[in-house]
């Protein structure tokens, strides 16, 4: 995907597919290369051609996946003997269990869930954000809740006025990284709720020790409902929240999967 070869970048997703579910591979996998080429493009390393280039990978991998269901693979052992030596292959890119659960018939789930995409993934302002909305979208999608991704644009000063939350029960952000500032992440927030009050909103911050994620005070003062700091942990929450079980009454919450 780095690399910018959609057809190499599949091969070894099928690869990794075979051992372990969708979810753990766009968390310990997809998720791990967009942050490193988000890093290198903060860097001028990688050029705005070669971005563009990832961008359109990552569009091409969610695609290809898109009949995939999220479900551990056949013939496999979810449980682990602590005896086993670890591959090469497992000690970088640990596996998790795919998303337990899906979400109930659309005719059983609250009314205000019941839309077509009741969940807005709305992309951070990274050059990559957008792609992590799309595997996170997605994976809603195969666990019963329908979702769309808009751009940040969208939510910008000048585009908030304009967005359509029409049908949306959930706003799930998706940051790759803040780079240890989240005062633009605070007043994405204070627009979205001003736009829409009411409606929950989940933070996915995917590097693990975000400052956000880690400091209660500073989740309080940046103002989600549920920060999590992988797809799974954003599914999850979701999932619960279509029965009201995960808000905390506009508390700050970190829900991070293990």
């Amino acid at each position: 995907m780095l690399a910018g070869d959609p057809d190499e970048a599949r091969d070894l997703g099928e690869q990794m597919l075979k051992e372990r579910s969708l979810s753990s591979y766009y968390d310990e996998v997809a998720l791990k290369g967009l942050q490193l080429a988000a890093n290198d493009y903060a860097r001028d390393v990688v050029t705005p051609a070669q971005l563009e280039n990832i961008r359109a990978s990552a569009r091409s991998l969610v695609e290809d996946f898109e009949d995939h269901p999220d479900v551990e693979p056949t013939g496999t052992d979810a449980t682990v003997n602590p005896n086993d030596t670890p591959t090469l292959a497992e000690r970088a890119h640990p596996k998790n269990e795919a998303v337990p659960g899906q979400a109930p018939s659309r005719e059983a789930l609250p009314e205000a869930w019941r839309g077509e995409a009741p969940v807005l993934c709305l992309a951070g302002r990274g050059p990559l954000d957008e792609a992590s909305s799309a595997m996170l979208a997605q994976l809603l999608r195969k666990h019963g809740l329908g979702a769309r991704v808009t751009a940040y644009q969208s939510a910008s000063r000048e585009g908030i006025r304009d967005l359509d939350l029409s049908g949306v029960a959930m706003v799930c952000i998706s940051y790759l990284d803040i780079t240890g500032n989240p005062s633009h992440l605070r007043y994405l927030l204070e627009r979205l709720k001003r736009r829409a009050p009411g409606i929950p909103i989940l933070v996915g911050l995917w590097p693990m020790g975000e400052g956000v994620l880690t400091d209660a005070a500073l989740g309080r003062q940046v103002g989600a409902d549920i920060y999590v700091s992988s797809l799974r942990g954003a599914v999850e929450a979701c999932l619960k929240a279509t029965d009201g079980s995960s808000m905390g009454g506009g508390t700050s919450m970190a829900a991070n999967a293990a």
